[in-house]
């Protein structure tokens, strides 16, 4: 997959250019505004940002470029070693609200995913209670046919 360099991260092709620019440019923008002043609406501001990168097909390693990149520049603006560590402190809070809209996602497939699996359990058993009872290659799909047979056992 081709893949472009934008300000200090990789982009991926599927995104477009400009795109992930003005993303890149409101996070840095809010999470310098989340640094000055940590509030709820700055860190609510990190969860919007996480949604609309998901959105925009981006992954969470541009998303982290895009972290790095904004805190780099704002750090090499900071002169005291404290101030940076509580920036930094406070960076990381930012950046993991900005992922929660990710993780909330991931779960959510791993939930269905865990349902999806239950149910073929649960129709793969089925099929095999109709077979039991009408012998088998007499399911539902393909009747007692031969091509029905050689479908399912080649399915399985």
């Amino acid at each position: 997959m081709a893949e472009d360099v934008v300000e200090g991260g990789f982009v991926s092709a599927a995104t477009p250019k400009s795109a992930t620019r003005n993303l890149a440019q409101l996070y840095r923008e809010a999470l310098e505004a989340n640094l000055a002043d940590s509030s709820e609406a700055t860190v609510r501001r990190a969860c919007e940002i996480g949604r609309r990168a998901i959105a925009e097909g981006l992954s969470l390693f541009e998303l982290a470029a895009m972290h790095h990149e904004a805190l780099a520049r704002t750090l090499s603006r900071t002169p005291s070693s404290v101030r940076s560590a509580q920036e930094i402190r406070r960076a990381g809070e930012f950046l993991c609200e900005s992922l929660s809209p990710y993780e909330i996602a991931h779960r959510g497939f791993r939930q269905n995913i865990c349902a999806l699996r239950q149910l073929n359990e649960a129709l793969e058993r089925e099929i095999r209670r109709d077979e039991q009872r009408n012998g088998v290659g007499a399911g539902r799909c393909g009747g007692g046919s031969r091509r029905g047979r050689k479908a399912r056992t080649a399915a399985r």
